[in-house]
């Protein structure tokens, strides 16, 4: 009985990333961290903008890695490389906070 259960609850976890993962494009800020990725890649430095919606002047690099990341994803794969990218990050992040 426990391992039927653990594989129903790991199949919800993988069912639940593939969900979150679908929603690339609807995130507003998807663009804005490929345009990071983009300027720490290319400028080999920390942007020193900010894109959010937020009142700052200084841009503050909480996620920079992901960032970098997800730009090096979708330029060499796309929009379908970023998806598959996202299941296995949420899949496996969800995993690790779990178990």
């Amino acid at each position: 009985m426990q391992l039927k259960g653990s594989f129903l609850f790991l199949t919800f976890i993988f069912l639940l990333s593939i969900y979150k993962a679908s929603k690339i494009e609807a995130c507003p800020d998807f663009f804005w961290y490929l345009m990071d990725g983009k300027y720490f890649i290319e400028n080999k430095k920390l942007p020193h903008n900010n894109y959010t919606f937020l009142p700052s002047e200084e841009w503050i690099a909480h996620s920079l890695f992901f960032e970098t990341l997800l730009y090096i994803v979708y330029k060499k794969f796309g929009d379908t490389g970023v998806y598959f990218f996202k299941v296995f990050l949420l899949s496996f992040t969800l995993f690790l906070l779990i178990y």
